[in-house]
């Protein structure tokens, strides 16, 4: 329990550290693209492929992504069809928001990894 209890802590200082850089102006507005940029480009990258030294890769999780492919082709296609007859605009945010992206998708597999 100790050890959940450290990562948590840990985690929740980090936000509050953050909170707190902004709040005395040590970032701006201008710098969210950098830090974002960081993070997509090269953390996650990062993250991703040390994680690989520690998984052993049976052949059957190919059928998984085969079949994650599959799911969200299907929901591509869902918002394509939804809005055939409207304008470029809204079928292209139908194509994109009908599969559920959002960063819930992301973050809770990666705090539950944390946690």
């Amino acid at each position: 329990m100790e050890s959940v209890l450290v990562k948590v802590v840990s985690f929740i200082a980090v936000i509050v550290v953050g909170y707190l850089l902004k709040r005395v102006g040590f970032f701006r507005s201008e710098d969210f693209r950098l830090i974002a940029g960081l993070v997509l480009k090269v953390t996650l990258p990062c993250a991703i492929i040390s994680n690989f030294t520690r998984i052993d890769v049976d052949a059957a999780l190919f059928v998984l992504v085969l079949l994650g492919l599959g799911c969200n082709l299907v929901t591509v296609a869902a918002g394509w069809l939804a809005s055939k007859r409207g304008d470029s605009a809204e079928q292209a945010f139908n194509i994109i928001n009908f599969s559920g992206y959002n960063v819930g998708c992301f973050a809770l597999p990666f705090l539950q990894s944390f946690v």
